[in-house]
């Protein structure tokens, strides 16, 4: 305790800590230190045997230990030993020493930390002058807190700079204003039912324009077809063919188109241009090919 933190408060409650008549001096010291007003209470013996360390298992001083009100770090014997008045303990540890660590701070420990936190205080001072002095400077260097008339200068130039820009800005609002005004009479009167029957009439004008127009097409276009069928059905006609000297030979109403359709002596029917004759087979002759 001197070593690590030299400046603390100890005061010693001896008492028998081996034999018949530790418990009772063991109860006796730790009812005294419990009234002594301590912040912590240490109870340490060195190692020793079974026997030697037996006192501390005695019911009565595990009862004391449990009803004490002080904080209660019990190191008794070495890493191995294990006592039920250590078990009853607030903190149980290995050896004296440890207890003695356990309620102490180490004074190097200490310096160290002061150290640091002088350190950073000292930085701190430091970055703070710095700041202090670079704000210093800039109000020094300031050119408003130098020359006050030229801030109000300025400040003049940029209201009418505001000024000018407001002006223009609401100059657009009347002109876009206007547009939207224009644009919503528009509107109505598209929407009105007089512009939707002149509408109307404008679109049926239209339509029946449109529509005579197609219908005159349609029927150029369908007398053209009907000529052009005309003039194919006139010159595929039989009545054609037979005009230009040819004749229609028929046999038991059948058009003949070979000579071994008919037989010698058959009565065959003549179509020609401009009328109709009967004649009989006297003779069939066939061309070559």
């Amino acid at each position: 305790l001197k070593k690590r933190w030299p400046m603390m408060n100890v005061t010693l409650y001896p008492a028998l800590v081996q034999g018949r008549d530790a418990p009772a001096s063991l109860m006796q010291a730790l009812r005294r230190a419990d009234r002594g007003g301590h912040d912590a209470l240490l109870l340490v013996r060195g190692g020793g045997s079974f026997e030697d360390l037996f006192c501390f298992n005695d019911e009565n001083l595990v009862k004391t230990i449990y009803d004490l009100d002080t904080f209660l770090v019990a190191g008794i014997g070495h890493e191995v030993d294990t006592t039920l008045a250590e078990l009853a303990a607030d903190v149980r540890v290995a050896t004296p020493t440890y207890a003695a660590q356990r309620v102490s701070r180490d004074q190097y420990d200490a310096l160290r930390w002061i150290e640091g936190a002088k350190q950073f205080l000292t930085d701190r001072t430091r970055q703070m002058i710095t700041h202090s002095r670079t704000v210093l400077s800039s109000y020094e260097n300031n050119p408003y807190l130098r020359d006050p008339l030229m801030w109000v200068v300025e400040k003049q130039m940029r209201l009418d700079q505001l000024s000018g820009a407001l002006e223009n800005a609401l100059t657009k609002r009347y002109e876009m204003a206007c547009i939207r005004e224009r644009s919503l009479k528009d509107a109505l009167w598209a929407a009105s039912p007089r512009h939707a029957i002149e509408s109307g009439r404008q679109k049926l004008d239209s339509a029946r324009g449109l529509l005579n127009q197609n219908t005159r097409t349609q029927l150029r276009h369908q007398k053209e077809r009907f000529a052009r069928s005309v003039a194919l059905l006139d010159a595929c006609s039989p009545l054609q063919v037979l005009s230009r000297g040819y004749a229609i030979v028929q046999a038991e109403g059948k058009v003949v188109r070979a000579v071994d359709e008919v037989r010698l002596g058959e009565e065959v029917r003549i179509t020609v241009s401009d009328g109709t004759l009967k004649a009989a087979i006297t003779k069939k002759e066939k061309t070559n090919g």
